[in-house]
């Protein structure tokens, strides 16, 4: 999954097209960049590998990337404290210590790019199922997330 989300189609895909303008602008907002990438990693996983195995992987990465977000959330929504959030994580998610400390902490300095991967791929997954085919997708994006002065909306 790293090689679809790193290499093709994801963020290479982007970077090789960078001379269209359209494809410039959507690689400078990083929530429909990794948003594009992300979904490409449920495309081979589960519409071109299929396999169980696969499904598991992403499975695991897009729960990591959910409690990321919840964590961003509740810190710097709700203001809840990070012990509090601690406590809650030793006791439901399995994570070993050190891995929920360095989530924390990633959700704590690092708002943005907590969510990116969540936000982004659901994004992108809406906007693909609901208005528009592959082949318009640049297109729509651009539309959506840009006004006329390519000024980021999101």
């Amino acid at each position: 999954l790293k090689i679809i989300h790193e290499i093709y189609p994801g963020h290479h895909f982007s970077y090789s097209k960078q001379r269209s303008n359209l494809l410039n602008k959507i690689t400078k907002n990083m929530f429909l960049e990794e948003g594009w990438a992300k979904y490409c990693e449920f495309l081979f996983a589960f519409e071109i590998d299929n396999s169980y195995e696969m499904k598991q992987a992403y499975k695991i990465k897009h729960l990591l990337s959910s409690i990321n977000f919840i964590i961003t959330m509740n810190i710097h929504y709700y203001d809840r404290k990070l012990s509090e959030i601690f406590d809650l994580l030793m006791n439901k998610c399995g994570l070993d210590k050190h891995r929920i400390l360095s989530i924390i902490m990633q959700c704590n300095v690092q708002p943005l790019s907590s969510i990116n991967y969540f936000v982004g791929f659901h994004v992108v997954k809406s906007i693909l199922a609901n208005k528009k085919t592959d082949n318009n997708m640049y297109e729509f994006l651009v539309e959506t997330f840009y006004d006329k002065e390519s000024t980021v909306i999101i």
